[in-house]
């Protein structure tokens, strides 16, 4: 998903927080669970938190040596960055 230009920071902002929980905390939600279930499966009474981090670990390093997503992340601004910063110091003036 990528921000289109007709949208505001308080979409880019929305789109942080969901990208944050849809790529982080639901993987690593989804990757205990099911280091519970293979542990269930095996016979054993806990979690083995040794397993769970290294695979975490794993897919994290898997992640950082990925190469760079232009479409995702593009190194040229995306729609009218005057406009937007004019957005934002007229909300920040309305916070004081």
């Amino acid at each position: 998903m990528m921000l289109q230009p007709s949208e505001t920071l308080t979409d880019l902002n929305r789109l942080a927080v969901v990208r944050r929980i849809k790529d982080y905390q639901a993987v690593r939600f989804r990757m205990y669970v099911e280091q519970a279930v293979a542990d269930a499966k095996a016979g054993n009474s806990s979690v083995c938190e040794t397993c769970f981090v290294a695979s975490f670990r794993a897919r994290q390093q898997q992640w950082v040596h990925e190469p760079w997503n232009k479409t995702l992340l593009p190194a040229e601004p995306v729609g009218d960055t005057v406009a937007i910063a004019r957005k934002l110091q007229a909300k920040a003036r309305g916070i004081q």
